[in-house]
This record gives structure tokens, sequence and C-alpha cells, in this order.
């Protein structure tokens, strides 16, 4: 997608384009190996100016630059395509760190209090580990059974690499309630993973609990947030469509009632009704 930008953008400096023609439908099956041997360190720094101009923070340029080092770099030093390559000596700088985003401890507890589940037990289980552990969805999922010892837990992360984490008061009293309600599944079949689905009885999926922590709390959460925790899910409201319409009326006026109230709404209105039961 860097390469069509660039490539479009460069069309346009190129004057191969009518300047009133939209970006995307450029036509770049035209382009030539001696055109792109004419780009300079010049076009390069006006390009990336070009983006900052259409709203490009410094760390989607950082990216969009990283990207046109690699496809020149493949040219020069791989294929020998081209004799200088027009990145080099091109520095942005280091991008601004951002803080990173996090919870209050008043709205850590209103979370809590508010989560809207079928399998309420897994559910607060996998929050409460998320506020409290410091771990990843993919470390999450990957939890067993046999990673607990006493009062820790064993967690595997980025490059296989092993952690040792404490459990707290909160997250010992959150396993000890969800264990007994997972034992007593009928159709248990992955029998060592922590989180498991209550309608399969398998390891629950990374996406599947993205879904669950945002269905089980949108509701109770002003409707532009639930918004977007359900585009969040895999969720689109296409509101051309009467029943998506429908949808976003039930999150505008009853986000403040329970799930339960909410599907008796949408079941009246000839909607599906929303799930967590998985």
């Amino acid at each position: 997608l860097v390469l069509r930008g660039f490539f479009r953008y460069m069309t346009m400096v190129w004057n191969l384009a009518q300047p009133d023609t939209p970006l995307e439908e450029i036509d770049l099956t035209h382009i030539t190996k001696r055109q792109i041997s004419t780009i300079t360190k010049r076009d390069i720094i006006n390009y990336l100016d070009y983006a900052r101009s259409n709203d490009n923070g410094a760390k989607a340029r950082a990216r969009k630059l990283s990207a046109l080092r690699g496809f020149f770099g493949y040219l020069c030093h791989q294929i020998n395509e081209l004799s200088e390559n027009p990145t080099d000596n091109i520095n942005l700088g280091s991008p601004k760190k951002s803080l990173p985003k996090y919870l209050s401890a008043s709205e850590s507890i209103r979370l809590l209090k508010n989560i809207q589940s079928d399998f309420y037990e897994r559910d607060y289980c996998i929050i409460v580990f998320f506020l409290n552990c410091g771990m990843r969805l993919a470390e999450l999922i990957t939890i067993n059974l046999g990673d607990f010892k006493d009062d820790t837990i064993k967690i595997t992360g980025k490059g296989n690499k092993e952690r040792l984490v404490y459990l707290n008061t909160a997250c010992q009293a959150a396993l000890e309630h969800y264990l007994p309600a997972r034992a007593a599944l009928n159709n248990l079949r992955d029998k060592e993973a922590l989180f498991v689905s209550k309608k399969t009885g398998r390891r629950l999926t990374a996406r599947r609990v993205e879904q669950i922590v945002a269905i089980s709390v949108a509701l109770h959460l002003p409707p532009p947030v639930s918004g977007d925790l359900l585009r969040m899910c895999g969720i689109t409201l296409d509101f051309n469509n009467q029943k998506n319409t429908v949808y976003q009326m039930i999150l505008t006026e009853y986000y403040k009632e329970g799930i339960e109230q909410v599907n008796v709404c949408l079941v009246a209105c000839g909607c599906a009704p929303l799930k967590t039961a998985c």
C-alpha cells in the first residue's frame, strides 16, 4: 500500500495523470524501470512532506520511509537494477513515544461490575487477569492449568520466553470461582486449556476473547464508546440497513440496561440477539 501510494504520487509529479484524477484511480501499469531510476532523494523528501500535509503523523511517515528503504534497497543490492539508493541518509528522527492508555481504579471497578455474559465466571476471570497481570491477549489464551504453581503463573510470551507472574488475591479469588464452573462443562475437550468455550469445550481463540470483552462491557458504556468496541470485535453496522439502524437505536437508548433487556428489544424488532456465550 505504501509503494502504491508513493508511485501514484510520483505519477502526478511526472504529469502522467490528469491533475483532477483521484489518487486511487491512477493507473500504475505504465511505470517503467527507467522512470524508477530517475527518482531522487528530493522526490522521497517531497513525498514525506506531502504525507505530512495529508495528516500523516510521525509514525506513519516513518513506516512509509521504512517501506521505501526496503524497496529501493532491494533494487540496489539484491537485483542490482539501481546504482544509487535515493533513501540513503534520510532520517526523520525518532517518533515521539506516547504514554500507554490505561484504566483508572474507578474505571476498572466499573468494568468488573458491568460484565454481561452467559458464562460470567470465565469472563470475569479473563478481565481480572487482564487488569492485574499485565499479560497480552496471546499470552492469556495459551495459559494451561499446569502453568499454575502456588500463587504464581507461568506465562509464555514472545519468542517463547517464559516469566513468572504472582497472582494477587483478586486473581486467586476469580480463578477459584471459575475453575468449578469450567469443570462442570459437559463438553470439555481441551482439558489442559484454562479458558475454554462454553459451547464447544475447546480453547478460546484470540478473536473470541476480543468479542467477549467488547460485548461484555459495550452496553454499559456511552454509545460512542459502545460503537467503537463493537467495531473492534468485528461487528460493522451499515446504517443503510434497517436492522443495523435498530441496533444503533438499541445501543443509544438501552445501553444502561442488561443484555437480556437489550436482546428482548432486538428480537421484538426482528433482529438477531447479541450473543455472549461461547
